[in-house]
């Protein structure tokens, strides 16, 4: 299951929704202050946890992809009722570049994005482990990702009325 902390305005917003990915071994928890600021200045935003990340739940990474991470935001994505912005830092900088090569978001910004690897190095050993420390937080705004598109949709709805 992945989670989504969704910040929404206050007022009805007149901007496209945006999609925060954050880096390895991080969480959506590091859009916080972001998503606050954003709001108050009337963009709706949804922070993902890429899958074995914060809320999203603990899980062997070694057998995850850059590919599997960028499906975890088009997921998201497709529940947008207009094209996002997405904006992603370090790793997830790279995977909003993957998503945005598809021709799905409206924009992307790629803050220090990773670099890609041309091959799979296999005289290094992939480490087994999680992440997720930091889901032991409590964020009042997580929602799971089935649950987001009901916000995606009333964002959606308010920026269409106005």
């Amino acid at each position: 299951m992945l989670a989504v902390s969704a910040m929404l305005p206050d007022t009805t917003p007149d901007h496209p929704p945006l999609i925060l990915i954050h880096g390895s071994a991080n969480s959506a928890a590091v859009w916080g202050f972001w998503q606050q600021a954003l709001a108050e200045q009337g963009w709706p935003s949804y922070a993902i946890d890429l899958r074995g990340h914060g809320q999203s739940g603990p899980r062997d990474l070694s057998h995850t992809s850059m590919q599997d991470y960028a499906a975890d935001v088009t997921a998201l994505v497709t529940q947008c009722r207009q094209p996002p912005v997405l904006i992603g830092w370090s790793m997830g900088g790279l995977v909003a570049l993957m998503v945005a090569a598809t021709g799905v978001a409206g924009a992307c910004v790629g803050l220090a994005p990773s670099t890609p690897a041309r091959q799979l190095n296999t005289s290094v050993a992939l480490r087994t482990g999680e992440f997720g420390g930091e889901a032991r937080l409590s964020h009042k705004n997580f929602t799971r990702l089935s649950n987001a598109s009901n916000r995606l949709g009333q964002s959606a709805k308010s920026s269409s009325a106005s």
